[in-house]
This record gives C-alpha cells, structure tokens and sequence, in this order.
C-alpha cells in the first residue's frame, strides 16, 4: 500500500494544520479543577465539531461526511503534533455505539449533543468484582412496566466526575450463559439514585470513579439495542477503545516522545549514545505503530467493513509497551531530580502510563484474542 496521503488527504492535513494553528483552544488537562476543567472539554469538542473536523467518519445522514478512517488517523497525527488537546476519544466509542446500535430516536437526541460537546460521556463497565471478567459483573436491571431498576456499583468509570452521562451495561437475566444476559442502557447522571465519587489515581488525577446506582429508574427508551445486547456491544467498543486509529494514542505517544527529547536536551543527554538509541527505538516503534494502524484502516477500506475487528488489539499490545517503555525513558533521563528537584514532574505521567496494560483489557486478554480468534490456536 501507498503509506503517503493522497491528494485529498494531503489538502485536509493542510487545512487541519492551518486551524490547529489558529484555534488557541485552552487545555483541560491543564485545569487545577473539575469545575475548571468541564466547559474547557466541551468547549474544544465543540470547536472541532464547529470546524467539521469531528464527526469525520460517520454517515452524511447522521451529521458526518462519510470520510475514510485514514481521515480520523491524519486528525490524531496533527493534534498531537500541534501540542493541542487530545481528540476526545468517546466520540468514537459511544456516539459511535449509538449510531450501529441505536434507535432513530436516540441518534436524533444523543449524537448532535455529543458532537457538539453538551454531553460528556462515561463507561460504566467494570466493577469493584467484575474487570478484565465482565461476565462476572452484579450490577442488575430489574424491569418494572416501561422502566428498568438498577442497583448495584461500578468503579474505574474514566471521566465518571466530568460526565453528563452513563454507557452502562447492567445484568438484566441470570438465565443461560452470564455474557448472554447483559444490557447496555444510555443513563444521565443527574438521576435520583445515582451517587458519583472521584477516585484518584496514584498521581492524584481524579480521572477515573466509582457509581453507585440505588433504585435507579431508566426509562425503556433508553435501552441501547434489545434486552441481552450488552455483551455484543461491548465486545464492539472495545474495538474501538483499543483501536490507535480511532483514538488519541498516537498524538500523546508523540507528545511523550518530544518531552522526552526536550529534557535530554535540558539535561545534557541528548548526545549520551545510550540515551540517542533509546530515543530511536522509541520514534521506531510509535511510527511502526501508526504504519500497523494504517495496515489495519486500508484494509477495512477495501473490504469495506465499517468497524475495526479483533486486529485492534495488535494495536493496543504495541501502544501499551510503547507508552510505558517512553515513561521509563523520561525517568532515567530526569534521574534523581525527579524526588529532589519540586519543578520537575516526570512521575505524574510516568505512574498513569502502568494504567495502559488494564484499560480497554490486560495484554494477556489481547494475546488470547489474537491467539484463539485471529490466528485459531486451540485453546489450552
């Protein structure tokens, strides 16, 4: 395959750059708060929406221009490479669900409003019993007339303080196999009986929460897909998690990648040869990285296939090393001014990068789905 933008492509990425340059949108990330934090993801979300360059992929008859992924892939590359915030990585996890899964009613309430940035999202997946085994999950749905009860708890729900709402799977049968009697319900987080609480990660980022659901009423109109859906949706999210084409890995792999350049330099190690090869091995892998995401998008171009498969966790695999491999880099170029020196925080990112090998599942789930489901090894 031809691995340089076509004349298409290269006239967006000009016209994207041009705007990245323009746009001098505030960081969250950067926020000292969540209050501050809030307006600041909605608005940069809203911006790209504003600019056309958010819904790229999605279908002209549900707001999108119906573009190739490659597009979605050039937007991450110039983001990054523009130091801007990250691409909000839930519009192509839920809005994307919505759209295969979702009724005519809620595309027309829930994807304008995602795109536009008046509703943050979170996955209310895992649960204190239930992680890397989310069959196991307790949190149930009881159906009463039109709605459905829902008790239970949910814990490392990402961005669960900043969000609006909920993409909550909850157990609505226990008859069967237990991946068979999973729902997928669309919830704000403003209803009675729902109680969020941040919970800080070891560099104090209050990132990630516990949900508690007590009685929690949801309409039957916000049911996504049929009752026992959940599982095959979920299955379908984390394709897109996992994928570094759909998300904001490759930009903030690129972004380590010049701190990590900068403090050689301000620390006089950019010509220690150790160090220069470790910073090639790095530029090596992340542009290997983009290349097996371009593989894997031109492939589902011409075989037309809308959604990535199981190939998305070869991605996540390769993210993950590189991500924490590039954290441990920084470290031993800071050395010991990292406990001594106050101006220097190299260990805040450094202890999220670990978070890589859980999120969207443990490598050793991405190793046993490539093994059993893309190269058919038998199973031990």
């Amino acid at each position: 395959m031809d691995y340089l933008d076509s004349p298409e492509e290269a006239e967006f990425r000009t016209r994207l750059r041009k705007w990245l340059a323009d746009s001098n949108v505030p960081d969250w990330r950067k926020a000292s708060s969540i209050e501050e934090a809030r307006p600041l993801i909605r608005q940069w979300t809203s911006a790209l929406n504003d600019a056309g360059y958010l819904a790229l992929t999605w279908p002209v008859a549900e707001g999108g221009q119906g573009l190739s992924p490659v597009y979605n892939m050039i937007l991450n590359q110039e983001i990054g490479a523009a130091e801007c915030p990250e691409y909000p990585g839930t519009i192509n996890i839920f809005a994307r669900m919505i759209s295969i899964h979702g009724t005519d009613e809620q595309r027309e309430k829930f994807l304008p409003a995602t795109f536009n940035g008046d509703i943050i999202w979170c996955q209310g997946f895992s649960e204190p019993d239930a992680g890397s085994d989310l069959a196991n999950m307790s949190t149930s749905a009881v159906r009463h007339g039109d709605t459905w009860v829902v008790n239970g708890q949910k814990l490392w729900t990402t961005y669960a303080v900043y969000s609006d709402w909920c993409f909550l799977l909850a157990r609505t049968s226990s008859e069967g196999p237990k991946h068979r009697g999973i729902s997928a319900f669309l919830v704000p987080l403003d209803t009675l009986g729902v109680q969020v609480r941040a919970v800080h990660l070891a560099n104090d980022d209050p990132e990630t929460g516990e949900v508690f659901w007590d009685n929690v009423e949801i309409p039957d109109k916000y049911m996504l897909g049929n009752p026992g859906d959940g599982w095959k949706i979920a299955m379908s999210t984390f394709t897109y998690e996992r994928n570094p084409a759909e998300t904001h890995v490759m930009s903030e792999l690129r972004a380590w990648l010049r701190e990590a350049e900068r403090l050689a330099a301000t620390h006089g190690v950019l010509d220690d040869p150790v160090i220069r090869r470790r910073l090639a091995d790095m530029y090596t892998r992340i542009e290997g990285l983009q290349y097996v995401g371009l593989e894997q998008v031109s492939a589902r171009v011409k075989a037309a296939i809308a959604q990535p498969g199981e190939e998305s966790s070869v991605g996540k695999l390769l993210w993950t090393y590189a991500g924490q491999q590039l954290q441990h880099l920084i470290l031993d170029i800071v050395g010991a001014r990292t406990v001594v020196d106050t101006r220097i925080d190299p260990m805040h990112d450094y202890v999220w990068s670990r978070v890589l090998s859980v999120l969207g599942g443990t490598a050793q789930i991405q190793k046993n789905i490539l093994a059993w489901r893309v190269l058919g090894l038998p199973r031990a």
